[in-house]
């Protein structure tokens, strides 16, 4: 669940491409850097989100279900 909604923003982000035509020196249809940023955004997300993904499956579900 982790995963899937951290990627799922970031795939969101990619697709969107907001800071676009704030880069400099880079033409409007260059898709080999395009590739490069979203291949490395995807890394970075996907380390961020497996960090707590793993956190979390460590922890045994009746203890994470009980109020505190």
């Amino acid at each position: 669940m982790v995963l899937r909604d951290g990627m799922g923003l970031t795939l969101t982000g990619i697709l969107l491409c907001a800071l676009a035509s704030m880069l400099e020196g880079i033409g409007s249809i260059d898709p080999l850097s395009f590739a490069g940023v979203a291949m490395f955004q995807c890394l970075v997300a996907l380390l961020a989100c497996c960090l707590p993904a793993r956190r979390a499956t460590r922890v045994e579900p009746m203890t994470a279900l009980r109020c505190q």
